[in-house]
């Protein structure tokens, strides 16, 4: 993957990076469904230039068609640009609707 990043202070920076991701699903209960997906994106230049993501989600599975999803997100980057945080968290509840 191709990386082109330019910061507030116009700074450019292009990466060659190779992607590998990671994902399993767990069963909890009947209507419960723990996903967890991780991600490295190592630089080929160097591997201490790195960028990671873990995403962690409860599913509950109301009904056939609507679930309320529970996510946990952390993204780290070994070498921000200068305006930017090496790590960075979140949470997110979503409702989902499948209309078919």
């Amino acid at each position: 993957m191709s990386e082109d990043e330019e910061d507030l202070f116009s700074i450019k920076d292009n990466t060659l990076r190779v992607t590998s991701y990671i994902h399993s699903e767990f069963i909890v209960d009947e209507n419960i469904v723990f996903d967890l997906s991780a991600f490295l994106q190592p630089s080929l230049d160097s591997f201490n230039d790195y960028k990671a993501t873990l995403i962690g989600q409860f599913d509950f599975h109301i009904n056939k068609n609507f679930k309320i999803s529970l996510q946990y997100n952390t993204f780290y980057d070994s070498r921000p640009p200068s305006t930017a945080v090496k790590k960075e968290e979140g949470f997110a509840t979503v409702f989902s609707y499948n209309f078919n």
